[in-house]
């Protein structure tokens, strides 16, 4: 039996700032998708937090591999209002990211 399947469950990082996630597409060398999700109360009340998703599929080039990489993200609670300016943070990381990776190959 294989370690890391369709449905295995994991967490990431630690205390406050902890995420649980399950693997939801394991299709190995094709795709990999999960989900995750923090929640904490803020101001000890008031609930909050993240569910992120993120579906990664590899293509198979004649000269390499095409990486897609899709990601969805909701906040809630207080956290909503911040959904736009993080959205926008995310994109200028991928977009670095992206940059660095082409100058790479």
């Amino acid at each position: 039996d294989q370690p890391v399947k369709s449905g295995t469950t994991y967490r990431d990082g630690q205390g406050r700032l902890e995420m649980r996630g399950t693997i939801t597409i394991y299709d190995p060398p094709n795709q990999i998708k999960f989900e995750q999700s923090s929640r904490f109360k803020a101001l000890g009340v008031l609930q909050s937090g993240i569910r992120i998703t993120i579906d990664t599929i590899f293509v198979q080039e004649h000269n390499g591999t095409t990486v897609i990489r899709n990601y969805s993200a909701e906040f809630y609670g207080i956290l909503k209002p911040l959904s736009r300016l993080a959205i926008r943070r995310i994109r200028r990381v991928l977009q670095v990211l992206k940059s660095v990776l082409e100058k790479t190959t």
